[in-house]
């Protein structure tokens, strides 16, 4: 349902540009966005972040790297990026 939903964003995107983004994000996060850039300064409160969202930002930046690395190796591409997560692919 995700790939299908983001399936039929691209098409109103390269046609509309910044304007269908702004309805994507009406449609799907219910909120009124005058710009999809938000430009410094930002507000303070924005720049606080609670220990939940730094834990999941660490760990993805973690996956990432991971994913990277194993990803230079060349071949078939088998990394493991937390314990029992696999992530499989070719190079070609």
């Amino acid at each position: 349902m995700v790939n299908a939903a983001a399936d039929g964003s691209a098409g109103p995107v390269r046609l509309k540009g910044d304007a269908a983004l702004l309805d994507l994000a009406a449609k799907f996060d219910k909120v009124k966005l005058q710009s999809p850039v938000l430009l410094p300064p930002y507000p303070p409160e924005l720049m606080v972040l609670s220990d939940d969202v730094r834990d999941a930002i660490d760990k993805a930046y973690s996956n990432i790297h991971k994913f990277y690395k194993a990803q230079a190796t060349g071949g078939v591409l088998v990394a493991e990026i937390m314990p029992g997560w696999f992530v499989r692919g070719s190079l070609d």
